[in-house]
């Protein structure tokens, strides 16, 4: 008996489809709004301990905006197509177009807000975790992203409402990690959360 129930356990593990952007596209198709928030913990060579700041994501699909926001810090909100910075007094900073980082944060939030990750696949190669949980990593393409990340991998919940824990890995191994707690799904989110900080 304990033979044929390690057999069906190894079937069923080999059974298992890799996790792929289509999965988890349409398990989040229903999914109008989200808030979640989380831990960012820099882990910097320079430093002895870890640089970490609280911190909160809004994404609000009907309208097409994100806010990103550390606590306390600075607030990033994505709007009718334009990425916008702001301090943490609260005064509007210039955001280079140009820069990779801005570039590889734009696609994020347009791969969070639509499920499509076709601008994440212009800059990376997207392949599935070896151990078939649900994550993706991210290797750049291009030398010039490549200056600025190594890899990033995020990991979705269970269910694939949202990020669980996000990784990156930055040239010089230098790493930021975020860490997600449970979000709120479709709920109402003040306009005003997008166009201010």
């Amino acid at each position: 008996m304990r033979i044929l129930l390690l057999l069906i356990g190894v079937l069923s593990l080999s059974a298992a489809e890799p996790f792929s952007l289509e999965q988890l596209t349409a398990a989040t198709k229903d999914i109008s709004s989200l808030r979640v928030t989380f831990v960012q913990e820099k882990h910097l060579a320079i430093l002895d301990e870890p640089v970490v700041s609280p911190g909160l994501i809004e994404i609000d699909r009907k309208r097409e905006a994100v806010r990103w926001e550390f606590t306390g810090k600075s607030v990033l909100l994505f709007s009718d197509g334009k990425l916008r910075r702001f301090g943490a007094e609260g005064k509007e900073e210039t955001v280079t177009v140009k820069d990779q980082g801005v570039n590889s944060m734009v696609s994020q939030m347009k791969a969070f807000l639509h499920g499509d990750w076709s601008g994440m696949r212009d800059m990376f190669t997207i392949t599935p975790a070896a151990d078939g949980q649900p994550q993706l990593n991210f290797v750049p393409k291009t030398p010039d992203l490549a200056k600025y990340i190594h890899h990033l991998e995020i990991r979705w919940r269970a269910n694939l409402s949202a990020p669980e824990l996000m990784l990156l890995v930055a040239a010089g191994d230098d790493r930021t990690e975020y860490r997600f707690a449970e979000p709120q799904v479709n709920i109402t989110i003040p306009v005003e959360r997008f166009i201010q900080p």
